[in-house]
């Protein structure tokens, strides 16, 4: 899937290339071999799965996203948990709901402006080459 996000307060917009690997190990290997080294990845866990939750750790990420925060009361994620572990690692934190739309687009805005911050600091770079 693809996906445009426009930055607000800039003219800049960010193309996205979604690839959802849901989690099966192969498949994400297959994106990581077919992409070499993505600039950002979304990691998405499930809020209601601790074992979901430390499984993603150890994958690249550039924002962490709890979903399925309509399963509130089978928590087993602690929110602020997720939040100081994304925060330790550079990462914006956001939890959503597939199920009700929820809050989707921020995760997105997040990647764009962190995708946008990445390009400008390899203009520069070769800037300072030239």
């Amino acid at each position: 899937m693809e996906k445009s996000v426009s930055i607000p307060d800039t003219s800049d917009a960010v193309e996205f290339y979604i690839y959802d690997s849901a989690g099966r190990e192969p498949f994400a290997d297959a994106c990581e071999n077919m992409w070499n080294q993505p600039s950002l990845m979304c990691v998405v866990f499930d809020i209601t799965s601790e074992a979901s939750f430390t499984s993603q750790l150890c994958l690249w990420s550039g924002v962490l996203l709890g979903n399925k925060s309509d399963l509130s009361s089978r928590r087993e994620v602690d929110a602020a948990a997720a939040q100081s572990w994304a925060q330790s690692h550079g990462l914006e934190y956001h939890e959503t709901s597939a199920k009700e739309i929820g809050q989707y687009e921020a995760p997105f805005l997040s990647l764009a402006r962190a995708f946008l911050s990445l390009y400008q600091d390899q203009i520069q770079i070769i800037q300072s080459l030239v």
